[in-house]
């Protein structure tokens, strides 16, 4: 596959996740963050974006490999940097529900 094709296929991958999160009002895409690293991303109003990680590292390219949720909040100009989020959220529940879950909980000001 060419890097369109790998892009589109992780895509379909989290499908569900992309739909669940699209359903809450927080439409995302799949995104490769440089390396090759996965993750989904949900750009914000005012210079902020939610990033979607397995629990423990970048998001697996194949969803059956994907193990637990880490969403963090980043301001826009500290687009993947080594400073991390400015807040974040981790769970081992690697199901779409639980992604919106964090998503909502870390935008309300949730944190570790």
């Amino acid at each position: 596959m060419n890097y369109d094709e790998t892009v589109a296929s992780g895509a379909e991958q989290y499908r569900d996740v992309l739909d669940a999160l699209d359903a809450v009002g927080l439409g995302g895409e799949f995104i490769q963050t440089g390396g090759m690293c996965a993750a989904l991303e949900v750009i914000l109003d005012g210079g902020y974006y939610l990033l979607f990680t397995d629990q423990e590292d970048t998001l697996a390219w194949r969803r059956e490999d994907h193990q637990g949720w880490l969403v963090g909040l980043y301001q826009a100009d500290e687009r993947r940097t080594v400073d991390g989020p400015l807040r974040y959220l981790l769970h081992p529940d690697g199901s779409p529900e639980k992604a919106v879950d964090l998503a909502q909980r870390v935008l309300k000001g949730e944190t570790l």
